[in-house]
């Protein structure tokens, strides 16, 4: 595929945006290193102004999708269509409502749903709750939570729910 370039919606004097997903500096006509972020995404963060002026973070495939999707729908959200967070493509990306994405990460099974009523966050075993009902007559607060290994806010909300529900 043939790269294309466009400027970058908003920031059309700073930045230009390809189709291959690579975003350009205009003024030194390099193309910017982008970094991963704890999401796995590919941005990059600059201050457009000099020292003193805004510092400003981009995702990339916002620019593409914005520069290269018409949304005449309005929707908020883009997608990956192959699930990669790092394939910024004008090919692999499409407009979508937040649930669209959610359902489509259900569908293509990069997120799991539960099962039962097991929480997957849970921080707590059913033997560690036990453990805390068990002995809070017999032992502090933060010592139970000094043996299980949380913080004590997490005992006190265990000992005083009766539908606290552990994995």
């Amino acid at each position: 595929m043939k790269e294309v370039w466009k400027d970058v919606v908003g920031y059309e004097a700073y930045f230009a945006v390809s189709n291959l997903g690579r975003v350009a500096s205009k003024r030194t006509n390099k193309i910017l290193r982008q970094q991963i972020n704890k999401q796995g995404r590919s941005g990059f963060a600059t201050k457009i102004g000099g020292r003193s002026g805004n510092s400003f973070c981009f995702k990339t495939h916002r620019l593409v999708a914005e520069a290269f999707i018409p949304n005449p729908e309005g929707k908020l959200t883009v997608n990956h269509k192959d699930g990669n967070p790092l394939n910024n493509c004008v090919e692999n990306l499409e407009w979508a409502t937040h649930s669209e994405n959610i359902q489509h990460a259900f569908n293509t099974g990069l997120i799991k749903p539960l099962s039962g009523f097991k929480n997957p966050a849970a921080k707590l075993t059913e033997e560690q709750v036990e453990f805390i009902r068990s002995n809070t007559d017999a032992l502090t607060v933060r010592e139970i939570a000094k043996i299980i290994g949380v913080h004590h806010c997490t005992v006190v909300r265990c000992k005083n729910s009766k539908r606290y529900k552990p994995l």
